[in-house]
């Protein structure tokens, strides 16, 4: 059987949008609270925040991360959580964390469906060319540190 097989061309997508509404100092810790969206409205997001941060507390859409192995447990050097349902007005987060701390947080967006393209393009670096997954799933990675 002959396969005859072509590079798919690479397409922008929009990258996940965070916005920080405060960072406040309070006593001895550091209190951020930001906003991060899917401007695609993907499925899923993968988080993944460094430890380094010394993550005290958080609160996802105003209700607490009760759950202690979120705290206690690190996949690597990170703490890591899933949202499910990136929606247009996307999710709020709160991180209480160490007053000096840098956070170093690592998103993996996940949307089924491809994108319809019009001209070839070089493939922007956020893109995950991942082997493995489904060939109707798009993910997108990106960094912040704030």
């Amino acid at each position: 059987q002959i396969r005859l097989k072509n590079d798919a061309p690479y397409i922008h997508i929009p990258k996940p949008e965070m916005t920080i509404y405060s960072d406040t100092i309070i006593d001895s810790f550091r209190i951020v609270s930001l906003n991060i969206r899917s401007q695609r409205e993907a499925e899923n997001g993968q988080f993944f925040i460094h430890k380094d941060a010394g993550i005290q507390a958080m609160k996802i859409n105003g209700y607490d991360v009760q759950d202690p192995d979120f705290y206690d447990t690190f996949y690597g050097d990170h703490h890591y959580f899933n949202f499910y349902g990136m929606y247009e007005e996307g999710f709020d987060l709160e991180i209480r964390c160490k007053a000096d701390s840098v956070i170093n947080m690592i998103m993996v967006e996940k949307k089924l469906d491809l994108p319809a393209f019009d001209q070839y393009e070089d493939m922007p670096n956020y893109i995950v060319p991942q082997a493995g997954y489904s060939s109707n799933i798009t993910m997108l990675r990106c960094d912040w540190s704030f």
